[in-house]
């Protein structure tokens, strides 16, 4: 490969994760937005009619937004080991990255939400106009919990005692232990029959033992590890399908996700397999959307939705306990839910930020490390000089595992 190939392919490397960032971004405002709104009657007169409600309640699906992300995060940590020529996958670094790159930002969302309940709780409950407002921080803070919100991987904890947002970084946690398993099975698959049947394993895991468990979500994992191995053929048909085609595939895809008005009418209740497995229908058909068709790539990487998808995984661990800590005051101040709930994202908005720049940045460049180093040392490789002054790697031990560590430093809900 020339060099000018070379930047090609780094460069479309690089816009690829652009958009699926920006995708997070979106789906973790709308994530947002819905816990806002459910903190307000529905039917307050500043929402408008009837039918606005009605749609704005259908496309604030948090739950759908959730197993977008999910599907990411298959589609994602996949990508640089399963698809054609990928590169070799190593258990310690994949499992070290994942798990530097969740905790720290984590951890510190965990600390925020206590902090906030010790000094707002009885404000907010004073305050809180709805009985799903109130059902936060209504359990007690035991040390059993505390082990299982720091820990997340010896179960679900209570999550009345802090908010509930915190499961679906139970299961990106305890399914990331399974993943790489998944990443073989369908890697080396060498038919569609073969893929076939791993898809059908997960759901028959997700049926037998998901239902109150992590398991439940894997095969949307799945879906997005599948997508990865196929990443070129997909690509290829549809870069050849035509603008009308792609618009109807992005409306079902759309309709896919947000299935449960229409799903929970015939008795389809959250959580259901067969929901979830729709919405992971509809989430891979917008993920390779995304990934093909370069007029809906270049909307999403415009620079406010890569700042949204940059900060994306801060904004959906520290929303919900700093709402549920500003409400009571913006509405003092406005009385009125719209200038609540503006007022609210704005501020999380901006607390996104410095969480970012203070602890989720500094983890992805110490996961890198911490990888490396590791590795080598396993493998008896030169290790990874440390250069004092910055604290930073001063030298890389192995081209191969640099390469793609762009791509492999990025997830859905939890980016890597």
């Amino acid at each position: 490969m020339s060099q000018g190939q070379r930047e090609k392919s780094a460069s479309n490397t690089h816009d690829r994760i652009s958009q699926l960032d920006a995708m997070r971004g979106v789906a973790a405002l709308v994530v947002c937005f819905g816990h806002a709104f459910s903190f307000f009657p529905w039917d307050a007169a500043s929402f408008g009619s009837r039918l606005t409600r009605r749609a704005v309640y259908t496309l604030l699906d948090g739950a759908a937004m959730v197993d977008f992300f999910f599907v990411l995060s298959g589609f994602v940590l996949a990508l640089p080991y399963v698809a054609p020529k990928g590169r070799r996958f190593d258990i310690v670094d994949f499992l070290t990255r994942r798990a530097v790159r969740i905790y720290p930002t984590y951890w510190v969302s965990l600390i925020f939400a206590l902090v906030v309940r010790w000094l707002a709780s009885d404000s907010f409950h004073a305050w809180a106009p709805t009985e799903s407002g109130r059902s936060h921080w209504t359990a007690p803070i035991t040390a059993r919990d505390l082990a299982l919100h720091f820990s997340l991987v010896f179960g679900v904890p209570n999550l009345d005692m802090l908010y509930g947002a915190l499961w679906s970084i139970c299961v990106e946690i305890q399914v990331a232990i399974l993943l790489p398993l998944f990443f073989f099975l369908i890697g080396s698959a060498r038919s569609w029959s073969a893929v076939a049947f791993v898809s059908t394993l997960s759901v028959v895991v997700a049926c037998m033992f998901g239902l109150s468990t992590s398991l439940l979500f894997l095969p949307l994992f799945v879906m997005g590890v599948i997508a990865a191995r196929y990443r070129g053929e997909i690509q290829a048909r549809l870069r050849q399908a035509s603008r009308s085609a792609a618009i109807l595939l992005f409306l079902l895809g759309m309709s896919l996700i947000f299935n449960r008005p229409v799903t929970s009418r015939i008795g389809w209740t959250y959580p259901d397999v067969r929901t979830e497995m729709l919405s992971g229908l509809g989430a891979v058909l917008l993920i390779a959307l995304a990934d093909s068709r370069e007029r809906f790539a270049a909307l999403l990487r415009r620079k406010p939705l890569l700042a949204l998808g940059k900060v994306s995984y801060s904004l959906y661990l520290i929303h919900v306990p700093l709402l549920m800590g500003v409400f009571p005051v913006f509405d003092r101040l406005t009385g009125s839910p719209a200038a609540c709930i503006a007022g609210g994202i704005a501020t999380a908005f901006a607390l996104s930020w410095v969480v970012y720049l203070m602890v989720e940045e500094p983890s992805i460049s110490v996961g890198r490390w911490l990888a490396r180093t590791l590795v080598a040392q396993i493998r008896s490789e030169p290790r990874v000089v440390v250069n004092a002054d910055q604290g930073e790697p001063a030298a890389v031990t192995s081209r191969r595992m640099a390469r793609d560590e762009s791509a492999s430093d990025r997830s859905s809900l939890a980016p890597q």
